[in-house]
């Protein structure tokens, strides 16, 4: 019988996958040739015969697309397949109609013959359109399941532009592994965030030999999908991001519009810039097609690193290029961070444009002011450096998801744009995929089978109100901050500023909850906000005080196992942090530190909230801490340099119950931390100035400590915060202390009652922060 012949036409990704999983091995088909589109230079390669089979000997060659009927007609193809994505529905339908006109059937394959079946869950994140905001999606799916404890381990959609025979499985997990395969820029692009986070990723062209590898390492699998392509496996969950930027496209390209009606749960990400007319055609082609998908609802904040270098200065700005080009965006991250920093010029690159640039500005003529990063090959990544370093500006603004500094070497100075997912709303990312954890029964050991289902979305609004001895996987607790992200300090600021705004929509957030209140040391702040905190939520704050219970006689481990039995959640104000670990070890509900001798996160997040307020940003603010470096200053430079504060310290000493070296040595690294010789030098350009005691509360008073709290005092006299210097430094610094003060020792009576003294908004703060901290947990420790 003769075979059927076949001509692909796709662009190096799910082209092979197609092949792979319908036509390899079959001797009824025929694959005469592949056809190549989208990606430049790909075409007039080979499919290898150690891919293509012992069917294809002399492998499949691949051609332009621009001979396809010319194909057709010299092999009397029988089919024309097509496989590539991001392109109109009309678009598929002309090339239709070429494989009509010349004879050929045309056949678009489907998922039941294209996905092929982990023995791991699988999570999926898709998107309708490039450049709808999937890369941070996925990176806080990755991140929920990391912080969970499980090895997750990513698999992205293809991008094979150079040796196919080298490229059948890239496993991804070092900086090296990168020149290795000789990645290009839309490579490094996809894979970097991954290996940033210490995490494996793999890629390739055989996409059942790259799954069945990942599955001996991995506890969980992300398909981090492409363009808008489905998933090359079969998913345990599929999130599907849409973009009210570009309203009703969900509706008009392939095959997002498959990724649509197939979506579990939507995310409708970047809604902070986008119009109301647009979220609300995205909302209702939802409620139209997808009725019974759950939707997120998601910001994407734009940080920029340096934001003096586009103030005033005549910038370029560098874009991701396939967001730019197949996925007809105008603008993105860079162009939006430009004109909210005041560029005085936005240059346009076009005069400058060298080689592949310049014929990409003129194949995609919608694009005016910005550079594309296109980077498929090392010659275009040339021809991308040197219009860079060709176009007259100050500055260059990279909008790219990594730094084109490290990679290109850039004639000026520049500064990185990053961009991240923030929900709102009542459902979170957590919650859904709280609720797939469980359904889907992840093990931590790969040894153990792992129980599949089909339907996994149903209940995602149930509660969890059971409370036992056994353990409840990924429990989050805050005895500091240094194990959170930037992204998840924002989210408890700016839920805090939700509650505090619509009080009464959470009267009942925590109803019928308790959480246990531990005080070994004295408190009037904290316990009187969590207490009223809990009131507010509709729940139960039940305190104990260390002396008048059994704590300080019994094994604590054992103590805090039976208070597990009585609550959902325990905050302890404990002399040492060594013994709040025991505690937290020892339970499987969330515990909160409410000041220990080294650390005080609950004050330092309560302290971004209320520069939040009063500046309406946190990025690029200044915020100096004036006298001894303690537990209060160290959760106020986690806090602050991960959120984008420009923390500075101008302490002469560091207590040492207190000191931390890698907690200073992860502040420097974000580029947002410094020390100053003085507090003069440091209130230079200050928005805040910040102190507290210089003595820890429980010595102030205790005579034993008389001596050390006097030679403090002569250390640190010239680091007291006054009015006077307050006012020499241009009297704008608002003044914060976390009370309660000790007058004329780290601060005088004048500073306190200082025109710009928000001591008291800050301590109210400590009530809605608490609320937000509380929630945030339980949320994340699937409790709500």
């Amino acid at each position: 019988m003769a075979r059927k012949k076949v001509i692909i036409v796709g662009a190096a990704g799910r082209d092979f996958h197609n092949f792979n999983t319908f036509f390899r091995g079959k001797e009824e088909y025929e694959v005469v040739a592949f056809t190549a589109f989208q990606i430049p230079d790909i075409d007039g390669r080979t499919y290898p015969t150690e891919l293509a089979g012992e069917l294809y000997p002399a492998g499949i060659p691949i051609y332009a697309e621009e001979e396809l009927p010319r194909l057709i007609k010299e092999h009397q193809a029988e089919y024309v397949v097509f496989s590539y994505s991001d392109v109109t529905h009309e678009h598929v339908m002309h090339r239709a109609a070429i494989a009509n006109a010349n004879g050929a059937n045309f056949m678009l394959l489907g998922t039941r013959d294209t996905m092929v079946e982990s023995t791991k869950p699988m999570v999926s994140i898709c998107a309708v359109r490039t450049g709808s905001g999937k890369s941070q999606t996925s990176r806080r799916v990755v991140d929920y399941f990391v912080q969970k404890g499980y090895k997750v381990v990513a698999i992205r959609h293809p991008m094979p532009y150079g040796d196919l025979r080298q490229q059948v499985c890239q496993r991804f997990a070092t900086y090296e592994d990168l020149d290795k395969y000789e990645c290009t820029i839309e490579e490094r692009e996809e894979y970097e965030p991954y290996i940033e986070r210490g995490l494996v990723i793999y890629a390739g062209v055989d996409y059942e030999k790259i799954l069945r590898e990942a599955e001996k390492e991995a506890d969980i699998i992300i398909w981090d999908g492409g363009n808008n392509d489905f998933p090359f496996y079969k998913s345990d969950l599929q999130i599907v991001v849409v973009d009210p930027h570009r309203p009703g496209h969900e509706l008009k390209y392939y095959p997002g519009e498959t990724n649509f009606r197939m979506a579990d749960v939507f995310v409708i990400n970047k809604m902070d810039t986008a119009d109301a007319e647009g979220i609300a055609i995205v909302k209702e082609n939802i409620r139209k097609y997808n009725p019974s998908a759950t939707v997120i609802e998601g910001d994407s904040p734009i940080t920029v690193d340096d934001p003096s270098l586009i103030k005033g200065k005549r910038v370029l700005v560098v874009e991701d290029g396939p967001t730019l080009t197949h996925g007809e965006m105008k603008y993105g991250a860079g162009i939006v961070a430009a004109k909210n920093n005041d560029a005085a010029k936005i240059i346009d690159p076009r005069p400058y444009a060298v080689g592949s640039i310049d014929a990409t500005f003129k194949k995609y003529n919608h694009l005016d002011n910005l550079l594309p990063a296109m980077g498929y090959g090392d010659k275009q990544m040339k021809e991308l450096e040197e219009t860079i370093n060709a176009t007259p500006c100050d500055a260059v603004v990279i909008g790219t998801p990594i730094d084109l500094g490290r990679i290109l070497k850039i004639n000026k100075p520049s500064t990185r744009v990053t961009y991240a997912l923030k929900e709102r709303g009542n459902v979170m990312l957590a919650d859904v995929l709280n609720r797939v954890e469980k359904k889907i029964g992840i093990t931590l050991s790969a040894d153990k089978p792992v129980a599949k289902v089909s339907q996994i979305i149903s209940s995602v609004t149930a509660t969890t109100t059971t409370r036992s001895a056994s353990s409840r996987s990924g429990v989050r607790h805050m005895l500091h901050l240094k194990d959170f992200t930037g992204e998840e300090l924002r989210e408890i600021v700016e839920l805090a500023v939700k509650i505090k705004n619509n009080q009464k929509e959470y009267w009942y957030a925590l109803d019928h909850k308790t959480l246990i209140m531990l005080f070994q040391k004295t408190s009037t702040r904290t316990r009187a906000s969590f207490e009223t905190a809990m009131t507010q939520l509709g729940g139960h704050g039940m305190y104990l005080d260390w002396q008048t219970t059994q704590l300080d006689k019994a094994s604590l481990p054992d103590e805090a196992k039976c208070l597990e039995r009585y609550g959902d959640a325990i905050v302890a104000r404990l002399k040492k942090h060594a013994d709040l670990v025991v505690m937290a070890e020892a339970v499987n509900i969330p515990v909160v530190n409410l000041c220990d001798e080294k650390y005080h996160p609950c004050q330092g997040l309560g302290d971004m909230l209320t520069i939040y307020e009063k500046s309406g940003k946190l990025e690029g603010v200044k915020l100096v801490y004036a006298g001894i470096a303690n537990n209060v200053s160290n959760s106020l430079v986690t806090a602050g340099t991960k959120l984008g504060v420009k923390v500075t310290l101008a302490v002469p000493e560091k207590d040492p119950d207190a000191f931390d070296p890698e907690l200073e040595a992860a502040a420097k690294a974000t580029g947002n931390y410094t020390e100053a010789v003085s507090l003069e030098q440091a209130l230079e350009g200050a928005d805040y100035v910040y102190t507290d005691t210089w003595v820890n509360m429980e010595f102030f008073k205790d005579p034993s400590f008389a001596a050390e709290k006097e030679r403090r005092i002569r250390t640190l006299k010239p680091y007291q915060v006054t009015a006077a210097a307050i006012d020499k430094a241009g009297g704008r610094a608002k003044v914060m202390h976390c009370l309660p003060a000790h007058v004329d020792y780290e601060i005088t009576r004048d500073a306190l009652d200082h025109r710009n003294s928000i001591i008291f908004d800050q301590a109210e703060n400590r009530l809605h922060i608490q609320k937000a901290i509380v929630i945030w947990l339980l949320r994340k420790s699937g409790q709500l």
